[in-house]
């Protein structure tokens, strides 16, 4: 079972600049909420590897 997303400080400003721009880069360290960033904010998803096989 997937957890609750939990909101973040950068919510706001990922909405904000993917409007103006349509498309974002997001960097940081592993492990810090990337990837559930991004898909809160996606449109889709699409995974080039499958997670599943890590």
């Amino acid at each position: 079972m997937k957890e609750q997303y939990k909101s973040r400080i950068v919510d706001g400003l990922l909405q904000r600049k993917l409007k103006g721009k349509g498309a974002v880069l997001i960097e940081g360290a592993k492990w810090c909420g990337k990837t559930s960033t991004a898909e809160q904010a996606a449109g889709s998803v699409l995974y080039l590897a499958d997670p599943k096989k890590g």
